[in-house]
C-alpha cells in the first residue's frame, strides 16, 4: 500500500488500511482471512509519486486527486 508522502492522516491510514483488508478477505472469500492479512503501509519520497509516466509533487498530485474526485462526484 502506497500512497503520496503526507496524503493521508492517522485516521485515514486506519481506514485505508481496514478497507484494503476488507477487500482482501472478499476476494478469498474467506472472512477470516481478514485476521492473516498483513499490510506494510508506506509513503513514496517526495516526487517519488507518478501516474502515467509523469513525477508528482505531494501538492500537484493532491491537486490531480482534487480534480479528478470533483468530476466524479
Amino acid at each position: 500500500m502506497l500512497t503520496p508522502p503526507g496524503a493521508l492522516n492517522r485516521a485515514g491510514q486506519r481506514s485505508f488500511v481496514a478497507d484494503a483488508t476488507e477487500i482482501v478477505a472478499r476476494i478469498a472469500r474467506d472472512p477470516t482471512q481478514a485476521a492473516r492479512t498483513w499490510g506494510l503501509p508506506c509513503e513514496a519520497a517526495e516526487g517519488g509519486w507518478s501516474m502515467a509516466g509523469t513525477a508528482f509533487l505531494r501538492e500537484e498530485f493532491a491537486a490531480l486527486a482534487k480534480e479528478r474526485h470533483e468530476r466524479n462526484v
